[in-house]
């Protein structure tokens, strides 16, 4: 009887296991960052998008920054629950040496093996919150990004954009102790920061020579109006917001290097509209 019982298990077993889908393959890892400040929901858009892509494809990880290697949680735990504030060049620094951890250890290791790798913060989280927030030299921070990070750059940054207010009462709903990161007038300077950085991300010269005869901004709402496209020929920005996976076929994926999604939308909304664009982007580019 005991036989007949782990046979027949066995049995479903490699039943249950031909009827699942195969997974698809990627011929190559990308990096996908998901930035903004504290308490735009950029967290739980990144458990969203991992839960979704993990279905589809075979080799998926969702990581952090700081926190998502060993030496990574003690750095985590040091910068956060100092009783007196670190110097502002010790705090990049620590969070520096998390990210040259997490890259050697980590991301570097999986790009070869071809994964696609969603990491909660990256780079432009330190030169926001460090750069523009604590005033360090911003070229300084850049350098030492570069540096730790192999001179890697993500494949496709997500900016889950929302106003300061918006996220301080989504903090305070938490019930935690504010960290260091969280207090009004600080997190106003680094969402300031980020507005910043994705503009000049945008504006690049290559940008402007590679769109110069085409349309060069583009505004989609796919929640409030699935079709709506806003086309501009003389804007010298671009940028995606809530998008439309029909609407984005329109634009080289090659050149998506940005994703600005409106955080302050029902969370739901959010996933599912940014979900289905990064897939497309990710089949677009998969070649």
């Amino acid at each position: 009887m005991k036989h007949i019982m782990i046979t027949t298990t066995l049995i479903l077993s490699i039943i249950s296991h031909a009827m699942e889908p195969d997974k698809a393959q990627l011929n190559r890892g990308f990096l996908i960052t998901i930035e903004g400040i504290d308490g735009s929901g950029k967290s739980t858009l990144a458990k969203h998008l991992y839960d979704a892509l993990e279905q589809k494809y075979a080799h998926v990880k969702l990581t952090k920054e700081p926190g998502d290697t060993e030496v990574g949680k003690k750095i985590r735990e040091i910068v956060q629950t100092q009783a007196t504030p670190l110097d502002p060049k010790t705090e990049f620094l620590l969070f520096a040496a998390d990210r040259a951890e997490h890259f050697s250890k980590m991301i570097e290791p999986l790009l070869k093996e071809n994964y696609l790798i969603i990491s909660d913060r990256l780079a432009d989280s330190s030169l926001a919150y460090q750069g523009y927030g604590r005033k360090l030299d911003k070229d300084t921070i850049k350098s030492i990004n570069a540096w730790a990070m192999h001179n890697r750059q993500p494949d496709l940054t997500i900016f889950v954009k929302v106003p300061v207010e918006t996220a301080l009462e989504r903090i305070q709903k938490r019930n935690e102790t504010v960290s260091v990161f969280e207090k009004a007038p600080f997190l106003q300077r680094v969402a300031n920061g980020f507005e910043k950085i994705y503009e000049q991300y945008q504006n690049t010269e290559q940008f402007k020579k590679d769109f110069r005869k085409e349309a060069q901004q583009l505004y989609i709402n796919s929640l409030d109006s699935p079709r709506k496209t806003i086309l501009s020929a003389s804007a010298k920005k671009f940028n995606l917001t809530t998008l439309n996976p029909t609407e984005f076929n329109t634009i080289p994926a090659k050149h998506v290097k940005l994703i600005t999604v409106d955080g302050t939308k029902l969370e739901q909304d959010i996933a599912d509209n940014t979900i289905a664009v990064v897939s497309e982007w990710i089949a677009r580019n998969n070649h």
